[in-house]
């Protein structure tokens, strides 16, 4: 069985791993997935911002996810991006789903942990399920959208579309 837990970072690792460990067979496959968002319009933005200027005389950086080179011609493709965005998407891939992994693996399951980009949670985790071929789907009751305090939109829309059962964790 491949059982697939969706994460925004707001699931409890303690909790939810005993439950997977009790729905989960030594040979069975687990993944945890989280969805990240990239503001791709400000990318847009701020490149449209760029390319109105003759020269950069240098960029402010986050020498974490950019190299600190000295820019003296803006490209349209701005190459660095691609790099940048896939250093901030596995950054978050471990904030969100680290302790998670930890705690399934240390109940002994067999444990891969997936990101993603996406905008709308939703259609990223119904793709990845399908493709998966995932048995079971565990998604939280509530992330954190804008809506808090009601059943998620993402788990609502998970419970309606998804090809698999869902099972909502209580968040």
């Amino acid at each position: 069985m491949h059982i697939m837990v969706t994460t925004d970072g707001s699931l409890d690792a303690a909790s939810t791993s005993e439950l997977v460990a009790h729905l989960a067979k030594a040979e069975d496959t687990v993944t945890v997935l989280t969805v990240v968002e990239i503001p791709r319009s400000l990318l847009a933005d701020l490149r449209s911002f760029f390319e109105q200027r003759d020269l950069v005389q240098g960029t402010h950086t986050d020498d974490e996810y950019v190299s600190a080179a000295q820019v003296t011609t803006v490209s349209p493709n701005w190459p660095g991006d691609d790099e940048m965005i896939d250093a901030f998407i596995q950054d978050q891939k471990e904030d969100r789903t680290g302790a998670l992994v930890d705690a399934l693996k240390g109940k002994g399951l067999t444990v891969e942990s997936m990101a993603v980009e996406g905008a709308d949670p939703t259609r990223p985790i119904l793709k990845a399920v399908e493709e998966a071929g995932v048995d079971l789907l565990c998604a939280g009751s509530r992330g954190r959208g804008m809506f808090e305090g009601l059943l998620g939109s993402t788990s609502t829309r998970l419970a309606r579309r998804a090809p698999c059962p869902v099972l909502l964790l209580r968040t």
